[in-house]
């Protein structure tokens, strides 16, 4: 999807034992920024990646927006 002239690409996670395996494969992806929720947030941080924490709503997944682009120039 573009947003905002960003280039998104979204997984949708059934459960949290989803969180790792994804998290993996986005790394390998070599992406700029990981947008998530708490969890995923933590466990991509600890394993080196960028990322910015998502909440529910629709102001808030626009500031998540804003604040990956910031985060990936």
């Amino acid at each position: 999807a573009h947003i905002t002239n960003i280039d998104l690409t979204i997984y949708r996670l059934q459960t949290n034992e989803d969180i790792p395996v994804m998290v993996d494969a986005v790394a390998d992806l070599n992406y700029d920024v990981i947008l998530g929720g708490t969890k995923t947030v933590a466990l991509a941080r600890r394993r080196g990646l960028r990322a910015t924490l998502l909440q529910s709503g629709p102001l808030s997944t626009k500031n998540a927006i804003l604040e990956a682009r910031k985060i990936a120039h």
